[in-house]
């Protein structure tokens, strides 16, 4: 029997917001700053597996229609790169995009993560003497964990945290829609609504949409996560 557990110890990084000026250069050391204090209250021991749970203001989701012509998986991944630059400019280019694995037909959900900020967190625990479980968002983490008890006809997901809100709709079993937003749960209905009647859900002779307000798992425990060789980035969302 091997003297290590086999299952990551999961931690949350949940690091105060950068006050210094530096825009995203700042967020980035703070991120990495908050880790180091994580990692040292914590206090794995050598060769223990750790997994990152990462605060979704410190993530980019994009949701990316399917597409007949590009549905190879290293299309699909250019595609959502090329998304998040359309949206967020330049700055995007600095970013590891990642994209749950495509099922035919179906939209997919990309996330974003800053380039320097995964390579550090990675770094931090080869550092000292960890091994990397991978880095998952908490809004992956939190609708892998629900995506069985779905109601069938869709929901809005909604995770909060302590810099905003994120809202995923999820409808047929594929994402449809991802929203992030500063604010707390008191502006949740007129986003919600604001949202839905873009989207053309707000006619009359449709049912309103369930909105589920997911938990995060508690951290610091192990969790069975499944990870790829050399993947710093677990980020697969299957919605079935």
């Amino acid at each position: 029997m091997s003297p290590w557990p086999t299952e990551p110890l999961v931690l949350a990084l949940s690091p105060p917001p950068a006050t210094d000026g530096r825009g995203a250069a700042g967020r980035v050391d703070a991120a990495l700053a908050a880790w180091r204090a994580v990692l040292d209250a914590a206090a794995p021991p050598p060769r223990r597996r750790v997994q990152c749970l990462l605060r979704d203001d410190l993530v980019r989701f994009r949701v990316v229609p399917w597409n007949e012509r590009l549905h190879r998986p290293a299309a699909r991944h250019a595609l959502a790169r090329q998304s998040f630059i359309d949206t967020f400019g330049e700055p995007a280019r600095a970013w590891d995009v990642q994209i749950d694995a495509p099922r035919y037909g179906r939209a997919s959900l990309a996330c974003a993560i800053d380039a320097r900020l995964l390579a550090g967190l990675v770094a931090e625990l080869a550092a000292r003497g960890l091994r990397s479980a991978g880095v998952q968002p908490a809004l992956v983490q939190a609708v892998n964990e629900q995506r069985r008890r779905l109601p069938r006809q869709g929901a809005w997901l909604v995770l909060g945290h302590e810099a905003g809100l994120t809202l995923l709709l999820v409808q047929g079993s594929q994402p449809r829609h991802v929203k992030q937003l500063a604010g707390t749960a008191q502006v949740l209905d007129a986003v919600v609504q604001r949202e839905s009647f873009a989207l053309g859900l707000d006619a009359a002779d449709a049912a309103p949409m369930p909105v589920l307000h997911l938990a995060q798992r508690q951290v610091n425990a192990p969790v069975h996560v499944r990870v790829r060789a050399r993947e710093q980035v677990r980020e697969q969302v299957q919605l079935t």
